[in-house]
């Protein structure tokens, strides 16, 4: 029989990254193995239902900052009923309907009323104090950062660590924490000289690709209803507001570019940032009478997050179309682009043809 592991499935971001550094951390405690998976909006539920297909070799099961819908939280329900530890910590509003099972917490704030990430509502689950002792400073700054609370603190630790991220991208980047964590006795030990030199040429290339966003950003009203209140009590009635909003371009750096955009244009109340072809990452700095999490999912019907700070999944289906129905409005109703296929899609063929020549 082959020896057990820990399954970690977590989002794609800094607070994603907090997740599976605490997994790897946990499994090692356990003195097991630890397989993890990235997942973005669009694939966690696929990745799951396919690893957990069979769970004869699965020790415990761990999902973070990302959450499942309801055909796969039935599905780790069947798993968990029949004998493997699941757990699922989220801090996104849109996803408490989960803190239906057992095996689910879901909650944005703690019990003093401070925002907080999945990475530290990981960390509070007993079994996992041995980690959060390891890495506390990693966890106060990740929870800083993805709950926005470095903007009023003075310290750009959260800021810098996410920017590393940025720099190295994810492999990379938990490596090093995995490497040098035991290091991380103070603040001003966790960047040496190499991370400094990184860090200070990636602010100046982000201020770069700022002002291009800035260059060619696009301003429009976007127009949306909210329930009227009277005395507190909410009425069926509704009114339409009016939100000022920003359209920039960016494949990379949604957040920074985002933060760093509305910082310097307080005439916004709302900024989406488009990364062609998958999402549209939604960033206000103001308190506004709906949450950016409700305006997301409106605005292509897969979509979520939180009241400041939100992303909506473009499915390749609607951006294909939205392709070809610009392609022949502007250029000629007699080309053809029925062929366009995704990434996933090209890989997919080639696999098949690597098959047929076996």
């Amino acid at each position: 029989m082959s020896e057990k592991y820990v399954y970690v499935f977590h989002h794609t971001d800094l607070d994603g990254m907090g997740i599976k550094i605490m997994g790897l951390l946990y499994a090692m405690q356990k003195g097991l193995p630890c397989r993890t998976c990235a997942c973005s909006y669009a694939s966690v539920n696929a990745n799951v239902c396919q690893a957990i297909k069979n769970t004869a070799d699965v020790e415990e099961i761990i999902i973070g900052d990302i959450s499942v819908n309801e055909d796969t939280a039935e599905r780790l329900e069947d798993v968990y009923r029949d004998g493997t530890p699941v757990r699922l910590r989220d801090h996104h509003d849109s996803a408490d309907w989960l803190n239906k099972y057992e095996w689910a917490r879901v909650k944005e704030y703690d019990d003093g009323g401070i925002s907080r990430c999945g990475t530290w509502w990981l960390a509070q689950d007993e079994d996992m104090k041995g980690v959060a002792d390891k890495i506390p400073l990693i966890i106060n700054a990740i929870d800083e950062w993805d709950t926005w609370r470095w903007k009023n603190s003075g310290d750009d630790t959260a800021k810098n660590l996410n920017s590393l991220l940025s720099i190295l991208g994810q492999d990379d980047f938990v490596n090093w924490v995995m490497s040098s964590y035991k290091t991380f006795d103070t603040v001003e030990n966790m960047f040496g000289e190499e991370e400094k030199i990184m860090l200070w040429t990636y602010h100046r290339q982000l201020q770069y690709q700022v002002e291009m966003c800035e260059k060619f950003m696009y301003t429009m009203n976007l127009w949306t209803e909210i329930p009227m209140h009277k005395d507190g009590v909410q009425r069926k009635l509704k009114k339409t507001i009016k939100l000022v909003t920003g359209i920039v371009f960016s494949n990379t750096d949604l957040s920074a570019i985002g933060d760093m955009i509305l910082d310097r244009h307080p005439e916004l109340d709302i900024l989406m940032v488009i990364a062609f072809p998958g999402t549209i990452s939604w960033r206000t700095q103001k308190d506004l009478p709906i949450s950016l999490a409700k305006i997301a999912k409106r605005a292509t019907g897969k979509g979520g997050g939180h009241p400041s700070a939100a992303g909506s999944t473009i499915g390749f289906t609607a951006f294909k179309d939205m392709l070809i129905r610009f392609m022949d409005s502007t250029f000629s109703t007699s080309l053809d682009f029925s062929n366009l296929k995704s990434s996933w899609e090209r890989k997919n063929d080639m696999e098949q043809r690597q098959l047929a020549k076996g």
